[in-house]
């Protein structure tokens, strides 16, 4: 049978014109050996050959010779999974497999797949969400307390929301996140996202830093393509709006009125184009504070912006190193008059889950942010909080634990860290806090994961300032990963959760909106045109869109609609907040999630924008403040601690 596979897989390849090496040939033939023992024998060989180099070519071969990443890659979307005539050697080497190559291309669907662990403990319970962290680590601890075989488990995920080849759902666990969000760049031939061949590093070449912001620049630029404004039509009687001689503006009505399409203009196409409008998207790269003009690049140039009578169409914070849609024209003087400015519109999306949310049953995920543990009256309070979820059915399934851990801010790196005693005393409150749950709430302790997220401050490996941050540090957790009766997971920031029903909360703990507040480059120019007005005062400003001084509020659906038309997380100047550029899609959002948390010390806040459900759960520590999340009825409740 063996010879059989190899003449049909080779056949097939030079059908396909395509060849492989070696050791690549070896792994193709070993699956499909499995595969054809599985559906049939020999008599399916000849058509399951067909089909796996159909789908190696669709996964974007760059040249004749297949790459080993690409043929990994293309099994796991062939569906070669566990068979029951399997041993446990195979299924460990086809569930390392699977972890190890799990891809994500934008926009497809980010997958992953799980292994069957067994169950240990009488207190493991039926999973229903995975965690997806932002960097490679899956700890055996983790997997072994929070595991469930498939034959103990009910329900079923959809594919590539953590269940199974064979439709079993798996425990809350950390996910290869290097796997989860495979590096990609982008290939001007083919039209579309390539897997890098570099491995990711922590400290990546110099282009790598000018690749992160292509990349980004990229992904927006295809949701754009993709919008039905921006589609050129078929009929030559609709015109284009940006086009020569038109100087129609948009910014004071609504995308797609009447009959024309917007085209979009490349930067150096602008110099033989003097006074025609014209639609540009680029980057912002700098920015002048004196005057308000800035310099926006696209792949084919730069040039130079005046935004001093410019209306910002959407609503929220615009700053260096954002992706923006810009409507002008080009003057003499070589400077680009722009009329009106504007985020990427988001896509519309379809209803994830909607089938599934019927068999999701009572179950409730709770969202606790700035929970320090060195303060008794906090550690009090949090007591109160497990105590009302006791005596409420049903009892969490995920407690969500945002930082900062510590009331006193502690360094990132590790060596200070201990120096200070921050280390130290971080990992006594957490065992602590793992004794509270375990000897006062043994319901909780039985029924509810603790997923820890790190804040500011809190000791990493990495510096505080870079993002995504990693996990706390290993030596301060051991303890509470090795207690079988206390299932925790401590996870990245940012960090995604995926439900059974298709449902993705993305949570992320960082002061983004007053970082947002203090680069946005929109108040800039309000302010500098209140400058020039006579009879300018603080209502003039307050109609042009500014932020809600009192509660906070616009500044937090300002924030999160920032973030959601960037599809990033953190869209700020490199020197705010610096991002590890290999790591850098650990931070897109290619799509929209069902819930955004986007946590800080600001006031409680619930918002809505397009299809994403926003939440900031206030601050623990100085308000008692938490928020409870149904994911039966997607449903975010505010709430708070009485004293």
């Amino acid at each position: 049978m063996q010879k059989t596979i190899k003449v049909s897989f080779r056949d097939a390849l030079k059908r396909h014109g395509l060849s492989m090496r070696k050791k690549q040939l070896e792994v193709a033939m070993c699956c499909l050996e499995r595969a054809a023992e599985a559906q049939g024998g020999e008599a399916v060989v000849s058509d399951l050959a067909d089909k796996l180099v159909e789908v190696i070519e669709d996964e974007g071969v760059m040249s004749c010779v297949v790459e080993e990443a690409t043929v990994l890659a293309a099994v796991k979307r062939f569906g070669i999974g566990s068979t029951q005539g399997e041993g446990a050697a195979d299924r460990d080497a086809r569930g390392r497999m699977d972890t190890d190559q799990a891809v994500h291309l934008e926009p497809r669907e980010e997958e992953t797949s799980a292994e069957a662990y067994p169950q240990q403990g009488a207190a493991a319970k039926k999973g229903t969400f995975v965690v997806l962290d932002a960097f490679n680590k899956l700890r055996s601890s983790e997997r072994a307390k929070v595991g469930m075989s498939s034959s103990d488990a009910s329900g079923s995920f959809p594919r590539g929301l953590g269940g199974g080849k064979d439709g079993a759902p798996r425990e809350a666990s950390e996910e290869d996140a290097c796997s989860a969000v495979q590096p990609v760049s982008w290939d001007e031939v083919h039209g579309k996202f390539v897997r890098k061949s570099r491995s990711r590093c922590m400290l990546p070449p110099a282009n790598s830093k000018v690749g992160m912001f292509r990349e980004r620049y990229f992904l927006l630029r295809r949701r754009i393509q993709r919008n039905k404004n921006f589609l050129k039509p078929a009929l030559e009687h609709v015109t284009s709006m940006g086009g020569a001689g038109d100087t129609r503006t948009t910014h004071g009505g609504s995308l797609g009125q009447g009959n024309s399409w917007f085209e979009l203009a490349e930067i150096s196409a602008l110099l033989g184009c003097i006074g025609e409008q014209k639609f540009i998207l680029g980057l912002i790269s700098t920015v002048d504070h004196e005057d308000g003009n800035v310099s926006v690049e696209d792949l084919s140039g730069t040039v130079e912006v005046d935004l001093s009578q410019c209306e910002f169409a959407s609503k929220g914070f615009y700053t260096e190193n954002m992706v923006v849609l810009i409507e002008g024209h080009m003057q003499s003087n070589l400077v680009f008059k722009a009329n009106a400015v504007c985020f990427p519109p988001l896509e519309e999306v379809e209803n994830r889950g909607e089938a599934a949310m019927v068999e999701a049953g009572e179950e409730k995920f709770v969202f606790v942010s700035d929970v320090h543990l060195d303060k008794p009256e906090c550690l009090s309070q949090f007591s109160k909080l497990l105590s009302s979820m006791e005596s409420s059915e049903p009892v969490p399934s995920l407690i969500v634990l945002m930082g900062p851990f510590l009331s006193k801010d502690a360094s990132a790196k590790a060596s200070s860290a201990f120096s200070n005693d921050a280390g130290q005393k971080l990992r006594t409150h957490l065992k602590d806090l793992m004794s509270l749950v375990k000897t006062k709430h043994e319901a909780v302790a039985q029924s509810s994961t603790f997923l820890f997220v790190p804040g500011p401050g809190d000791p990493t490996p990495l510096p505080q300032t870079l993002l995504p941050q990693p996990a706390l540090l290993n030596c301060l957790t051991e303890n509470l990963e090795e207690d079988k009766d206390f299932k925790c997971i401590f996870a990245s920031n940012p960090c995604r959760i995926r439900h059974k029903t298709g449902q993705e909360l993305v949570v992320f703990r960082d002061n983004l909106q007053k970082k947002l507040k203090r680069h946005d480059l929109s108040s800039l120019i309000l302010s500098n045109k209140k400058d020039e007005e006579d009879n300018g005062g603080p209502q003039a400003m307050q109609d042009d869109g500014a932020p809600d001084q009192e509660n906070g509020a616009s500044d937090f659906e300002k924030a999160c609609s920032t973030v959601l038309h960037q599809s990033h997380l953190a869209p700020l100047p490199s020197f705010s907040h610096p991002v590890v550029w290999d790591y850098d899609q650990a931070l897109w959002m290619t799509r929209q999630p069902d819930i955004m948390v986007l946590s800080d010390d600001s006031p409680q806040k619930v918002a809505s924008v397009g299809a994403c459900n926003c939440l900031n759960s206030g601050s623990f520590s100085s308000g008692s403040h938490f928020a409870v999340y149904t994911p039966s009825d997607k449903e975010i409740v505010p709430c708070r601690v009485q004293s």
